[in-house]
């Protein structure tokens, strides 16, 4: 039972705590993607920057399960880290229509509701791109957490926004 806790909490924020935040953005055609890691406050401080500064250019996030996963655990770490979140992903009292994200599971279920969501793995693999999971995938974090291999989880974390980020770019969201 003590190593299930060890493998599974990590997907609870109450339990876990942020090592690595990747973000990617287009200046013009060239991809850039930035990272945060070290101590968990500063990568929170800095996502919480990251946030406004698109709230200031009027930026819409993307990610893959971004609504169900990143948000809620990046939120609560933020308030548990004694940080107050940014408006963006602060959605009480905001209508689902009125998000500032896309969430490109959502998109690439077209509306089915209760469908099962596509892995980003599968997505890429549909869409003729690489696989961000050659190397590692979600469920190694902990264990290359408590190995110290924190480069391996930025490395990880970078290779899924470049592919999400392709994937993106396999959409038209008019």
């Amino acid at each position: 039972m003590r190593d299930f806790w060890k493998i599974k909490a990590s997907l609870h924020p109450e339990f876990s705590k942020v090592v690595c935040i990747s973000f990617g953005a287009y200046h013009g055609e060239e991809m850039k993607i930035q990272s945060f890691i070290g101590e968990e406050y500063e990568i929170l401080n800095n996502t919480n920057k990251v946030f406004n500064n698109a709230i200031s250019k009027a930026w819409k996030l993307g990610g893959h399960t971004i609504k169900n996963f990143d948000i809620p655990f990046v939120g609560k770490r933020m308030i548990i880290n004694k940080i107050d979140p940014s408006s963006l992903i602060a959605n009480l009292n905001r209508k689902p229509w009125e998000s500032p994200y896309l969430d490109i599971s959502e998109a690439f279920s077209f509306g089915g509701w209760g469908q099962t969501h596509t892995s980003l793995d599968l997505m890429s693999a549909v869409l003729g791109l690489e696989s961000p999971k050659e190397d590692m995938d979600g469920s190694m974090v902990h264990q290359y957490f408590y190995e110290g291999r924190i480069d391996d989880i930025k490395k990880y974390c970078e290779m899924d926004v470049r592919v999400l980020m392709e994937c993106f770019n396999s959409f038209s969201f008019d």
